[in-house]
């Protein structure tokens, strides 16, 4: 991805014409949309003096084009009004005598959703040739400060998401998956354009500035729009809004930063998974091996770092309030290869119970949700997720923290008693208990093509008492092996 640029906040004297007479201190220039490069007719130039007190105003054509004369040189400051757009005030500048000088004022549209113009006019502003097609999606937007409001000129965008649609994900090997994206630098007005965007993806943002940071953003882009903060937005287009609002380290909390390669090839390791035990902060590591996590709790803590392929490492870190830990790079080993098995011939007992044969009965026993392959596999599902949309009470969406917390798709049970969106189910693997949906990659850990059978049950009220455990109020999904 490229840094986007927009036209030059300062430009020469040449692109406003011919100079003025001599001893005339003229301002000049163009007031322009900050999204879509486009002129802003009838905005209002305020020309304020050194004390902030207002010498004069103009308002722009119908091109956006202003002049003001001045009686005196001086140091100036402009401010531009428009109704329906930001307020914005220029840096000050010097204004000598007999000196012409112009400026290209961007504004921010306070409500940009309808568009003026169309998507291809957009791309064509925005984003280098070839760089996006029209039903790619596209953000543009703002990196502001959080209190100030005003942008933040060369801050830094990061743009991630899955190398593989999440459709395709159970088809690959993991570590085969991997991120894509890169960084994008706001303009000095402290625009972005990030073009080329996937669709049916979690795409991750967040911008940086100095020791400055903005949350991390989670969007899902479909053809009918886009799903943020759980909430989804229909859209006509593929043209989505998004200011970037930095701020400085929470002096509550901590954060820390690293970066994970293997030991035997010293390449950066995409996409493993580092969290923190016993709790639910985790994020996955970027095209460069690089990750990152903020607002955590000050103290001690252990970092799990597992890749598919290599040896799972711990590594102790001590979180300080107010900072960014920086972690020692972390290397991992490859993980030892499995021997072949040597087969042992032996007559099967008689007595032994098939793991099949629980299930069966509590199908027969309990009210709770039963399928088998028999009656799954004609529909083709690709993954697990799929499965479980069938199944009564289970509800799938997409987690819109993803790199920063949990696996790409969040489960949640409607009917347990707490009536949560956010409260997860637990996980048993051929009864065995395997963690819970907040935590779990159920489309990794159990691919469907080794399942045999799945019974969901939504509540605590006539769970068996075997699948019964702390957590279980958000309800349990067991699944069986073939």
């Amino acid at each position: 991805m490229r840094n986007t640029p927009t036209v030059l906040a300062v430009l020469s004297l040449a692109v406003f014409g011919a100079a003025a007479p001599l001893q005339a201190q003229i301002v000049r220039g163009l007031v322009v949309d900050s999204i879509t490069n486009q002129p802003v007719g009838g905005a209002v130039v305020v020309v304020l003096d050194s004390q902030n007190a207002e010498v004069t105003r103009t308002t722009a054509d119908e091109e956006g084009l202003f002049l003001v004369q001045l009686t005196d040189g001086y140091w100036y400051t402009l401010r531009a009004e428009k109704e329906g757009y930001r307020t914005s005030t220029f840096p000050p500048f010097e204004l000598n005598r007999g000196e012409v000088k112009g400026f290209m004022l961007l504004v921010a549209n306070l409500d940009p959703s309808p568009l003026l113009f169309s998507v291809s006019e957009i791309i064509a502003n925005v984003c280098a040739p070839g760089e996006a097609q029209s039903d790619q999606p596209l953000v543009i937007g703002l990196v502001r400060d959080a209190d100030t409001k005003e942008p933040v000129p060369h801050a830094t965008v990061a743009v991630a998401w899955p190398a593989v649609p999440s459709g395709l994900a159970a088809l690959v090997k993991r570590d085969d998956i991997g991120l894509l994206g890169g960084t994008i630098e706001a303009d000095s007005m402290g625009f972005y354009a990030a073009c080329g965007l996937p669709l049916e993806a979690t795409v991750s943002m967040h911008a940086t500035f100095d020791n400055a940071m903005s949350d991390f953003l989670a969007l899902f882009f479909s053809s009918d729009g886009v799903l943020r903060n759980q909430t989804f937005h229909a859209m006509d287009n593929i043209v989505w809004r998004q200011d970037l609002e930095l701020r400085p380290p929470d002096q509550r909390t901590a954060a820390m930063t690293g970066s994970v390669s293997s030991a035997e090839k010293s390449e950066p390791v995409v996409g493993a998974i580092v969290r923190i035990t016993e709790t639910a902060f985790q994020t996955r590591t970027n095209s460069q091996g690089v990750f990152s996590l903020n607002r955590l709790p000050a103290g001690p803590a252990q970092l799990s770092i597992q890749a598919p392929g290599l040896r799972p490492m711990l590594q102790e870190v001590e979180l300080v309030r107010g900072e960014t830990v920086a972690v020692p790079a972390l290397a991992m080993e490859v993980a030892p290869s499995e021997l072949a098995p040597i087969a042992i011939e032996a007559p099967a007992p008689t007595n032994v119970r098939r793991p099949l044969d629980d299930f069966e009965r509590r199908r027969r026993e309990s009210n709770g949700d039963f399928i088998t392959r028999e009656e799954f596999e004609r529909s083709g599902p690709r993954m697990t997720t799929d499965l479980l949309r069938r199944m009564r009470g289970v509800r799938i969406t997409p987690n819109v923290q993803f790199q920063e917390v949990g696996p790409p798709l969040l489960i949640s049970m409607s009917r347990s008693f707490r009536r949560s969106e956010e409260c997860p189910p637990l996980f048993f693997l051929d009864g065995q208990y395997l963690g819970n949906a907040f935590n779990t990659d159920v489309n990794s850990v159990v691919p469907v093509e080794i399942i045999e059978a799945i019974e969901v049950y939504g509540a605590t009220a006539g769970l068996p008492q075997e699948l019964n455990r702390r957590g279980s109020s958000c309800g349990v999904i067991a699944f069986w092996t073939r």
